[in-house]
Formats: C-alpha cells, structure tokens, sequence
C-alpha cells in the first residue's frame, strides 16, 4: 500500500469553500515568505538610515528590476497580525512568495485591507 501525504486547506469563499491541496504544509513557517518580509523591512530601513540612496540604488546592487524592488519595500509596511501570521505558519496554503510580491503592489495601507487582499483572518 502507498500512502500519500498532502498539505490540505478548506478556505471559505462566499457560499463557496475551496478544498487547496499542496503548497507549503500547513503551521509550517515557509522561510522564504519569512525572508522576504525581512529583506522588505531591510532595505526599507536602509532608506531610512542612508545606506541607500534610492530604488534604483537597490535593484542596481541586487541585480532587480526597479518595479520588483516597489513591490517588495511595500511589504515593510504588513500589518503585525500577518506578519506573525506568516511566521507561525498559519498563512494560506496559496500563499507563495509570487503570489505575495504580486499583491504587494495592490497593498493597501489598512491592516484590515490588506488581510482581506491576501486571505489572512484578522
């Protein structure tokens, strides 16, 4: 007998539920989401500190294109509660670092906005 194992998620949608199957295990942080909240906050303390200049001076030296780095210095300003959330491993299963750095450039600054936009319970 072959026993499968997949990360599994029910996710209400209106009157409807998803059934999400894959993607990270679920209350298992992903440590690249983690890592790219932390190089949001980075550089956004860089530009607060000095040791960037600007944007550009950011995706010059990481090698990026300037709209790549907008998206991510967007997701220095995530509410707490999803940030912990991310962290612990609670996030939605669809939640990937592509998803995030593209909904990132739609990030609205209310925490509860921003909750609704990716998913997360507040």
């Amino acid at each position: 007998m072959i026993t499968l194992q997949y990360p599994l998620q029910m996710k209400p949608c209106g009157v409807e539920t998803k059934l999400i199957i894959g993607g990270q295990a679920l209350g298992e942080p992903d440590p690249e989401l983690i890592n790219l909240i932390a190089k949001a906050r980075d550089w956004y303390e860089g530009l607060k500190d000095g040791r960037y200049s600007s944007q550009l001076q950011i995706a010059a030296e990481y090698s990026l294109d300037k709209a790549d780095v907008s998206r991510v210095l967007n997701l220095a300003f995530l509410s707490p509660k999803i940030v912990n959330t991310i962290v612990a491993g609670d996030h939605p299963a669809e939640m990937t670092v592509q998803s995030l750095k593209m909904s990132a450039g739609n990030l609205p600054s209310g925490w509860q906005d921003q909750a609704n936009l990716l998913g997360v319970c507040a």
